[in-house]
């Protein structure tokens, strides 16, 4: 049974802290062309804060985003997976939720990437993983 670590795992992804402001969150997001964020408190996810979220939780309620800290519109507690689990059933799980990435932790508890339903789909499809 292929695990997580089988998949190629992304490096590279957005992370903030809870107390920074949406607008910092934001500018950053659109800089690096990513969707979300995760949310980190000593490198463990505590929260994800999403495109969506800003739009639904901030600027659709005419908050100032510049006021608004990311703890306030961050999606918690954040399903993270381990690189342990068993890929087919973190792929249901993902499906099932309707969630297109999930962060990835170590064996305690801390952030080491991302995976996405495409990154799955390219592993399923024979594409290179990394393990």
């Amino acid at each position: 049974m292929p695990t997580v670590k089988d998949c190629e795992i992304r490096d590279e992804f957005a992370i903030c802290t809870p107390e920074e402001s949406v607008v910092d969150v934001a500018k950053f997001m659109v800089e690096k062309g990513f969707s979300s964020s995760i949310v980190v408190e000593s490198n463990k996810p505590v929260g994800i804060v999403t495109v969506f979220d800003i739009v639904k939780r901030v600027v659709a309620e005419g908050k100032d985003p510049k006021t608004v800290r990311v703890v306030d519109v961050m999606t918690s507690p954040v399903l993270s997976v381990n690189l342990n689990d068993d890929l087919i059933e973190v792929s249901r799980l993902m499906v099932s939720r309707g969630l297109a990435s999930v962060p990835v932790v170590n064996e305690n508890g801390e952030l080491v990437g991302i995976l996405t339903l495409q990154d799955i789909a390219r592993m399923a499809s024979g594409g290179q993983g990394h393990g």
